[in-house]
């Protein structure tokens, strides 16, 4: 790859190709790798490019409890935010193990798609419930100095990863169902936000479009950052076609007896 993925890229790209490995021909700055600010949880620690869980495996009875509650449609953020209250039980060090060691899909119909044509979706969708679970977790404690906002925050403000954007989608949940954490969740969201701005400035941010998305469904937040958040997905999709026409362009005059689509299956799509 040119350069460095969102860890849990590697998650799905092994469970579709078991034997797969990924090397990186460049990291350009700011640092992917580097927290937004200091954190106290971190699933992913580094070996050079290559990213390595900083957490334990869940137990086999946590990872099945997330393995049965994963779903990858549901009606509404607050039907998901219901449907995850199973595992407000899960320990967090178990939760927080899933992330970064997630069980295989379930071996039903659905399961067994998702395994042999969208992997990734799988990955997301535990992730995603996962950190709803985060959010069911000690419900007793008020929002402000819990648990559940704390970790919840951590990953939000962690190396660039899907888990940011799994994170920001729990603490949206948490905002629509209580209404009194709406201010709290859209500034820290804000600022997850400003920081992906500011790294799209100098390379590619794969998790762009997802954080603009998670504050987009904040509209209770200031004008201002609701259109930064608009302007951003907006300058990313002229940017991607932009690139695709100029990989297009360079197909047809570097091989064009090549099938188009075999360097296509490589290109760095988003």
């Amino acid at each position: 790859m040119s350069e460095p993925e969102p860890p849990s890229t590697l998650l799905a790209l092994r469970l579709g190709f078991p034997g797969a490995s990924a090397t990186y021909r460049e990291l350009r700055k700011p640092d992917p790798r580097l927290t937004v600010r200091t954190v106290g949880v971190r699933i992913w620690r580094y070996d050079g490019l290559d990213p390595l869980p900083a957490v334990a495996a869940p137990s086999s009875e946590s990872a099945e409890l997330v393995r049965q509650a994963a779903n990858v449609v549901w009606a509404h953020v607050p039907e998901a935010y219901d449907q995850a209250v199973q595992l407000a039980g899960v320990p967090l060090d178990d939760l927080l193990g899933v992330l970064a060691h997630p069980p295989a899909p379930r071996e039903d119909e659905l399961g067994q798609a998702l395994l042999s044509r969208q992997p990734e979706l799988w990955i997301r969708a535990v992730q995603a419930f996962t950190c709803l679970g985060i959010a069911h977790h000690r419900t007793d404690q008020p929002w402000h100095g819990s648990d559940r906002r704390r970790i919840l925050l951590d990953l939000l403000f962690g190396p660039e990863d899907w888990a940011v954007e799994a994170a920001g989608f729990a603490l949206v949940a948490v905002a629509w169902t209580h209404p009194e954490t709406r201010h709290d969740i859209g500034q820290q969201l804000r600022i997850r936000l400003l920081a992906v701005a500011s790294a799209y400035r100098q390379r590619d941010v794969t998790i762009l479009d997802s954080v603009c998305t998670l504050l987009l469904a904040c509209p209770w937040l200031d004008q201002q950052s609701l259109s930064l958040a608009h302007d951003l997905i907006d300058r990313r999709r002229n940017d991607m076609a932009a690139y695709a026409a100029e990989q297009d362009e360079s197909e047809a005059s570097a091989a064009p007896s090549q099938p188009r689509g075999l360097k296509r299956l490589f290109r760095r799509g988003r």
